[in-house]
């Protein structure tokens, strides 16, 4: 997927780190880079972020087989968004 050329400030042991990894993992800096920024814009919502951690906090509780009370007392911070800071 082709976009545009951008331009960006990045410190230099900041980049230099980044290309090190992307490499080790077969990626491309810019590819790294465009995944930051869409996880940046899909969870620009901090309660939407609280929500997904809700459903993966209940989900365990479905997989550990019971209501563990201290996992519901989580999940419903959550979901309330009394946790956003």
């Amino acid at each position: 997927m082709p976009g545009e050329g951008r331009s960006v400030r990045v410190p230099d042991e900041v980049w230099d780190a980044a290309m090190a990894r992307a490499k080790s993992e077969g990626r491309t800096v810019s590819s790294v880079i465009v995944d930051a920024l869409e996880r940046y814009v899909r969870e620009g919502d901090p309660r939407a972020a609280q929500a997904h951690v809700a459903a993966q906090v209940r989900a365990a509780m479905q997989v550990l087989g019971g209501s563990l009370a201290m996992l519901d007392t989580v999940a419903a911070t959550l979901e309330s968004g009394d946790a956003a800071a």
